[in-house]
């Protein structure tokens, strides 16, 4: 029925986990104010789910009361025009605390630029006090004893309750109103009022506005993810990070090509798997997870390399990684990343990276290996956990053992050693 057909998507990254790469991507994207339909063809997800993981990622930051000094930050982060995400980032707050904490500046010039001489102080009662100090010294010269300040609009009663002044004739229901119907939510509007998030519902359930208040709340996140990209720099940074990550991609992809097109020799190695045997299907095959990491043990022994993972060793056939037991980019580099690293001994880690790279419409690892400064043992269940030293001579990994490591370690580590001192 017609009812029932769907748009089909082509998301690639549906349902995957998010890597720290795609957090950051996102992150940068709110931060030029780009739309969720940009950054979700970027990353090939769901504008849901861009939305969704944006707001995990925002409920992680802080609420709660303004220190002066994070005040003073955040007027000199609004005068240069940071966006709201830009401010969020760097204080590590909330959107709508920002909003709030904004919004209390309003008698000092937001939504304009904000005055940057304030001064942010307690009164007896801890109420905050806001002056221009500059203002004030002025008028106690001109002996006008009533300078410019603001008061916060809380005070207590005779009986020590949290109470909202009456300067403006509002009443604790009218400011909580007030701040509903400007979207803010739960937590900023007790900010705001010195209430608890506890008292500020009951008084929206007495007023009867949470039908109203959770349709602006709707429209706020309708508004935000819908929004047109905004003009200017801003835009033009996120499209020239989003360029450069493009042209990141096809330079490693030209790489494995140039490797694929080229004799295996003393710093190229080819496999078809990492982990599965291609004759008996095992997976987590001994010998075959074996086969690549001595010639990873032996590319850090020797003049470092890269071992490309996808690629039939004889005839050079892309086959992918899908048979190894693929299924996101981040699950397979990070298994291989966790088996390197347990499997071998000695400061390697800065020393090798993995990347996943698409040809003729297949998923390939590579692994790019560095030479080591210091001799890198390999640890194999297969062998009894001995510790194993490869070298690589021509196209293969060879196994030293004896006088031949010995003579191999002094010779080539501790020349490398007289170099660095």
């Amino acid at each position: 029925m017609w009812f029932l057909k769907r748009k089909k998507t082509n998301y690639k990254n549906t349902g995957k986990k998010w890597t720290d790469k795609e957090e950051s991507i996102l992150l940068e994207g709110m931060r030029a104010e780009a739309t969720s339909e940009e950054i979700s063809k970027i990353l090939q997800r769901e504008p849901s789910a861009i939305a969704a993981k944006y707001n995990q990622i925002n409920k992680k930051r802080r609420s709660g009361s303004w220190s002066e000094e994070e005040t003073k930050l955040l007027i000199a982060l609004w005068n240069d025009g940071a966006s709201l995400e830009s401010i969020g980032q760097s204080l590590n707050r909330k959107r709508n605390s920002i909003l709030g904490r904004l919004n209390s500046l309003s008698s000092w010039g937001y939504p304009g630029k904000i005055k940057q001489n304030l001064s942010i102080g307690k009164t007896s009662n801890n109420s905050e006090i806001i002056f221009d100090m500059d203002e004030a010294i002025l008028n106690f010269q001109n002996r006008n004893f009533t300078p410019s300040l603001k008061l916060s609009d809380i005070d207590k009663d005779s009986f020590g309750n949290t109470i909202l002044k009456d300067e403006t004739t509002s009443s604790p229901k009218d400011k909580i109103k007030e701040y509903a119907l400007k979207g803010y939510e739960i937590e900023h509007i007790a900010e705001q009022t010195n209430l608890s998030a506890k008292n500020v519902e009951e008084v929206m359930d007495e007023i009867k506005i949470w039908d109203k208040y959770d349709s602006i709340m709707l429209k706020k996140a309708e508004d935000r993810w819908g929004r047109q990209p905004k003009k200017g720099n801003e835009k033009s940074i996120f499209d020239e990070l989003m360029i450069k990550r493009e042209q990141e991609e096809n330079k490693a992809k030209d790489y494995v090509r140039r490797l694929i097109s080229s004799p295996e020799g003393t710093q190229t190695e080819f496999k078809e798997t990492f982990w599965r045997c291609t004759r008996t299907k095992e997976n987590n095959n001994k010998d075959v997870i074996h086969s690549s990491m001595k010639n990873i043990n032996a590319f850090f022994n020797t003049k470092g390399g890269d071992l490309v993972i996808g690629v039939r060793d004889y005839d050079r056939d892309v086959v992918g990684i899908t048979f190894d037991g693929y299924k996101d980019d981040e699950t397979y580099t990070r298994r291989i990343r966790d088996r390197i690293k347990n499997s071998m001994k000695g400061k390697f880690s800065h020393l090798f990276n993995i990347t996943i790279v698409e040809i003729k419409k297949q998923k390939l690892c590579l692994i790019t290996v560095e030479a080591s400064d210091e001799p890198i043992f390999l640890h194999d269940k297969k062998y009894k956990d001995r510790e194993l030293f490869y070298v690589r001579e021509g196209d293969s990994a060879v196994l030293y053992d004896g006088r031949n490591m010995i003579n191999y370690i002094q010779n080539t580590f501790s020349s490398n050693n007289d170099k660095n001192k």
